[in-house]
């Protein structure tokens, strides 16, 4: 588009420079990228096409930069797109006394992403049905438009009357479908968009497992194609979802990853918005970042506080990267390269309960960068007994320097044979359950690990704690519908099975009998034991 721009200019064809530099700027704010850039450079090309009077390009992006200035928290309104650069009231008129559909068309459905972005889900609705008005002239707006017009019918699905509902899931089955086929041709800019809609489906059916899988795989796929924008409102969504389910400390986690993407896209209004929701989540988050700009969030690298959000910014890439994984063992790799990339550690150890008991899982050594998966060995083989109790008992991290001389486990036999200088501890808890503990240790320096470390290291623990569970009930699933194919598979020809009212649950395809129920009891009756 910038080369469009650029040859359209050196050729006099103003028209369509115009065109190269609306698309251009448009399509910068929606693939997530950093907004102070994109607003710097919206404010650039608009001043060149006013300059060359085409009023209309310069309106229409005018409107865009109104939108990325409201995200940026430069607005008095936030669902209102009145500002420095344009103003909805005076312009509306004017655009409607030219024609100009396709500014409607886009002006209608910016505040309908705005507003259920920020949930006025009244307002949303208004503003999607005043921007099907003029689906004639929409053209790059329109898979965004079904992606939205879901999201909104879905977040208002728990509160529409039965009937309502019924047509809710119908508006959204349709805009699936278009999804779907969308995702098919480009999987890299629609997949993650059709996951999401689907995770919040799964929730309000009650689906919770499905659900689950959904949010995880809509901000893994958002991720890995760098839609930061829309890894935040994944990450955020799925936060509500736990919220909702009572899982508080899940929603701990996911909702710092949502704040942290939403201050690094740029969009301050956002993360005011999920301070005043969430003080209590967010308390021990939010302190790092009440004197950074969004213009320059995460540039600047001078100062305690702006070295905590970098530290923060690795914590949460470092955090995707562990809810990528799924399968148990891959995890336990991945985990492990990253506490110790993210610590200072020369080994370390990962630690999980099983039957009651923390045995050893895995082990890393950074100078080799190698990770070794043990299967599920004894703590008093190779790892200080004294410390993995303390830890295990008290559920709190510790540091420990000095070690072998001062420390207060220096009587341990394994501290006395092999001498550590520093020592980082810390569980591993989900919903305050003990499910693993992490052993980091150095062996070069005293003072490697610091309180600081500690705390990025435990914030890292709770997203790990996350995915263990996860990846563990994962494996179950993984096991339980392995054994139910075995066992669907070994039913001889006329067997069907029923619930308890009659109804059939499975039968083999070459059946042409079945067990009848009477009374809500069987004559021959089939137990699966999953």
């Amino acid at each position: 588009m910038r080369d469009a721009y650029s040859l359209a200019l050196e050729t006099g064809d103003l028209e369509y420079a115009a065109y190269s530099a609306c698309v251009y700027c448009y399509h910068s704010y929606v693939l997530g990228k950093e907004l102070a850039t994109v607003e710097g450079e919206m404010a650039m090309y608009s001043n060149a096409l006013g300059q060359l009077k085409l009023e209309t390009s310069y309106y229409y992006n005018e409107l865009n930069r109104q939108v990325v200035l409201n995200l940026m928290g430069q607005s008095e309104d936030r669902c209102l797109l009145i500002g420095n650069s344009y103003d909805e009231i005076k312009m509306l008129p004017l655009h409607l006394e030219a024609n100009a559909e396709n500014i409607c068309r886009s002006l209608y459905f910016h505040k309908l992403v705005l507003c259920y972005l920020f949930q006025d889900y009244e307002q949303a609705l208004s503003n999607a049905k005043s921007a099907d008005k003029y689906s004639d002239s929409a053209v790059g707006t329109i898979p965004l438009y079904h992606f939205y017009h879901s999201l909104v019918h879905l977040a208002i699905y728990s509160d529409a009357p039965k009937s309502e509902q019924k047509l809710i899931l119908a508006k959204v089955k349709a805009n699936r479908k278009k999804l779907k086929k969308w995702a098919q041709s480009a999987p890299m800019t629609h997949l993650h968009k059709l996951y999401l809609v689907e995770a919040e489906q799964h929730r309000v059916l009650g689906e919770n497992a499905q659900a689950i899988e959904c949010y995880d795989r809509a901000i893994n796929l958002a991720q890995e194609h760098e839609y930061l924008n829309e890894e935040a409102l994944a990450t955020e969504l799925a936060a509500k979802f736990y919220i909702g389910w009572g899982k508080e400390q899940v929603a701990e986690a996911y909702l710092t990853n949502a704040y942290y993407c939403y201050l690094r896209w740029g969009a301050t209004a956002k993360v005011k918005d999920l301070e005043r929701q969430y003080p209590k989540l967010l308390k021990r988050f939010t302190k790092a970042n009440t004197s950074i700009d969004s213009r320059n969030s995460l540039s600047n690298t001078s100062g305690s506080i702006s070295g905590e959000v970098l530290d923060l910014a690795a914590l949460m890439k470092a955090s995707g990267a562990i809810a990528s994984e799924i399968e148990l063992d891959k995890l336990l790799t991945t985990l492990m390269r990253i506490l110790l990339e993210s610590s200072g550690a020369q080994t370390g150890y990962l630690m999980l309960e099983c039957l009651g008991q923390m045995r050893v899982e895995a082990s890393g050594d950074a100078n080799s960068n190698r990770v070794m998966l043990l299967q599920s060995i004894s703590i008093e083989s190779c790892l200080p007994l004294s410390i993995i109790n303390y830890v295990e008992r008290t559920q709190e991290g510790l540091i420990e320097t000095d070690v072998a001389g001062n420390g207060r486990f220096s009587q341990d036999a394994y501290i006395q044979k092999y001498q550590p200088k520093s020592i980082l501890c810390a569980p591993l808890l989900n919903q305050g359950k003990l499910i693993g503990i992490v052993y980091l240790e150095n062996n070069l320096a005293d003072g490697v690990f610091t309180p600081d470390r500690l705390e990025v290291i435990q914030m890292l623990s709770t997203q790990a704690a996350i995915a263990l569970t996860n990846a563990r009930l994962y494996a179950q699933v993984q096991s339980t519908q392995n054994r139910l194919n075995k066992f669907l598979n070994a039913i001889p020809v006329g067997i069907s099975i029923h619930d308890a009212k009659g109804q059939i649950i499975y039968s083999n395809p070459k059946s042409f009998s079945m067990y009848r129920c009477t009374d809500g009891f069987w004559g021959n009756q089939i137990y699966v034991l999953l």
